[in-house]
């Protein structure tokens, strides 16, 4: 058997502004870096894409599923916004959107993301009501203790897509269980694709993590909500028993009844 090679386990820089001299029209272009493994990712013998450039391919139903969940209304800023996912469907659901990320990919969604933003250098969430992004994973709690500062000074809320386990992290309870605007999950049933290559399956549950506008009540927890794509929800909604985890696969299929032992009558959607 071909043993494979050792992996390498260091940090590239996390900014890249050109090659040694200013950048042209002073913004940083998408570009390769050492690579970078993901500790979480056991036994995947990839790196992580430059710049962690993982783009929300999967928004079309990923924004949908936190609209449907949480009232997202008002000005809303998407401070690392890649290609351009994420803006497109939150756009196509009629918000306003400003469109910001450090570097200029190629082939973007939408024509107005403003490129060469550093969201550490944000000084202030004025004139915003929401923040949606996917920030990138290795500087995911940096870039989320900053936002969180600034929103809860100008009374904004932000809503994160993290990985669902992320908030189960002791290091991490003064971003999450401890902070009084932090509301809650949303959980996604379905695991996001983070590339078009049909041979990279998605290995990661996720979630939304939602901080809310104004601080909640002491007396009133944080609360956990599934998105509205769960097919169990049809159960629900239909009055009838939760069905069997092996049921649960198939609720989108319509199966006629059958008489005889042992057959479950299919939910309808």
């Amino acid at each position: 058997m071909q043993k494979l090679p050792p992996r390498n386990s260091f940090s590239p820089p996390r900014r890249l502004i050109g090659d040694g001299g200013p950048p042209p029209n002073g913004v940083a272009q998408a570009k390769p870096v050492a690579p970078y493994r993901d500790p979480a990712m056991v036994g995947s013998n990839y790196d992580r894409l430059p710049n962690e450039g993982y783009m929300t391919i999967d928004a079309d139903w990923i924004i949908p599923a936190l609209l449907k969940g949480v009232p997202i209304e008002g000005r809303i800023l998407e401070p690392c916004a890649g290609r351009g996912h994420m803006v497109y469907a939150l756009r196509q659901a009629g918000l306003v959107v400003i469109a910001r990320d450090l570097f200029a990919y190629p082939d973007p969604l939408v024509a107005d993301i403003e490129s060469g933003c550093d969201l550490l250098d944000i000084s202030t969430l004025t004139g915003f009501d929401w923040v949606i992004t996917n920030l990138p994973f290795k500087d995911q709690d940096e870039f989320l203790a900053h936002l969180l500062r600034l929103a809860t000074e100008a009374g904004c809320g932000v809503a994160v897509l993290t990985r669902l386990e992320w908030t189960s992290a002791q290091a991490r309870r003064f971003l999450v269980h401890d902070h009084p605007n932090f509301a809650g999950n949303v959980l996604l049933t379905r695991r996001p694709r983070w590339s078009e290559d049909e041979k990279a399956a998605p290995r990661h549950n996720f979630s939304w993590s939602v901080w809310q506008p104004e601080p909640r009540p002491a007396s009133r927890p944080a609360w956990l909500r599934f998105d509205q794509f769960t097919r169990a929800s049809a159960a629900l909604q239909t009055g009838r028993r939760l069905p069997t985890s092996r049921s649960v696969t198939r609720l989108h299929r319509e199966r006629p009844e059958r008489e005889g032992p042992n057959l479950r009558p299919g939910f309808e959607e």
